[in-house]
């Protein structure tokens, strides 16, 4: 009896199963202006793997005063060891994230290209990232599962515009899991994940109007 090539292919991606993951780091110091108060958050599971995640809130924000956000387009803060991106792509993915923090706040605060009286300044750098093999998860998905995963790690910081005064801060890393299967077919794909997901729990994070402020425990 013949074996299918692909399927025979595909076998001998088994091995890979225990080696496929990423393996991002937290960071709090390549951006972050007071990243020693940071403290871990109450994290929700992203399926089988969860989201490393350290807050920081100012205990006494006026909230309300703010109407606007400048979201600045992330910045790579990238090891000279870990994975590089090509200028090209890391521009194309700045430019996605941007979008998905921009995407986040437009329905909670109006959207400012300039800083300004009442407007937050939202800054972010992508600290880790690492890629995933999609043709290699393709093939994988035949018999069993992606095994080749991806991973992002980054840090966010809410300021005044004007003043500088940090009024939240976020340090957060995740690595992919083949649960996310759609994600698992696009280079970055874990990677843009992470980031929306992020996005969403920084919107979370940010106390709507009279409500109270967000401190995690202690």
């Amino acid at each position: 009896m013949s074996i299918h090539p692909l399927f025979s292919a595909t076998l001998l991606l088994l091995p890979l199963l225990g080696i496929g993951c990423a393996n991002t780091s937290l960071t709090r110091d390549r951006m972050l202006q007071h990243p020693e108060l940071l403290r871990p958050a109450p994290e929700k599971l992203a399926n089988v793997v969860p989201d490393e995640v350290e807050v920081y809130t100012h205990p006494a924000v006026p909230w309300d005063a703010y109407t606007g956000i400048l979201v600045e387009r992330p910045e790579f803060g990238l090891a000279a060891d870990g994975h590089q991106p090509t200028p090209e792509r890391s521009a194309r993915l700045a430019e996605g994230y941007e979008k998905r923090l921009r995407d986040a706040f437009a329905d909670r605060v109006e959207l400012s290209e300039t800083a300004g009286p009442g407007v937050m300044r939202l800054r972010s750098m992508v600290t880790g990232i690492n890629p995933q093999n999609g043709f290699v998860n393709l093939l994988a998905l035949i018999i069993a599962l992606p095994v080749d995963m991806g991973g992002i790690s980054a840090e966010f910081e809410l300021t005044d515009s004007e003043s500088n005064e940090v009024l939240f801060a976020m340090a957060a890393r995740r690595d992919g899991t083949p649960f996310h299967i759609l994600e698992a077919f696009h280079r970055y794909g874990h990677a843009g994940f992470g980031m929306k997901k992020w996005a969403k729990l920084l919107l979370d994070c940010v106390p709507e109007p009279a409500e109270s402020v967000l401190v995690p425990d202690e």
